[in-house]
């Protein structure tokens, strides 16, 4: 009746990024079409995080190619549905981003990979999207 899943995303490509977080709303539909109560979580590692900031570099901006208001939309529209966000601090840290800075919706963990444990430890299922 209640499917939990968390999800890993280690993406460094921001179409790539925007189209899993499409899919993730998908899957989340597909869920409730079947009555099963969707729990998902998804964990922000890596380069993600460059691409869920209110400002991003010249160079990310550059290289996202137009679809960052994209992302920040799915973001939050992942968001309205009750889907859990977390980033992660060590990755925040490591790409140079101002944490005051992350998307809204989304919430600052101390650890990324700390996170996947304690989730996977309550019974979430890990679903890595790379």
């Amino acid at each position: 009746k209640v499917g939990k899943a968390v999800f890993l995303i280690d993406i460094g490509d921001a179409k790539k990024l925007n189209f899993y977080l499409e899919v993730i709303q998908g899957t989340y539909k597909g869920m409730k079409d079947q009555d099963v109560e969707p729990d998902f979580v998804l964990v922000y590692i890596g380069p993600s995080v460059k691409y869920l900031t209110t400002s991003p570099s010249v160079d990310t901006g550059n290289d996202a190619g137009g679809v960052l208001l994209e992302i920040e939309s799915n973001a939050e529209s992942l968001a309205a549905l009750g889907v859990r966000q977390e980033i992660c601090a060590v990755a925040t840290r490591a790409f140079g981003i101002d944490n005051t800075t992350i998307l809204p919706g989304l919430t600052l963990v101390g650890d990324g990979f700390v996170s996947l444990i304690g989730y996977q430890a309550q019974g979430y299922h890990l679903v890595p999207v790379f």
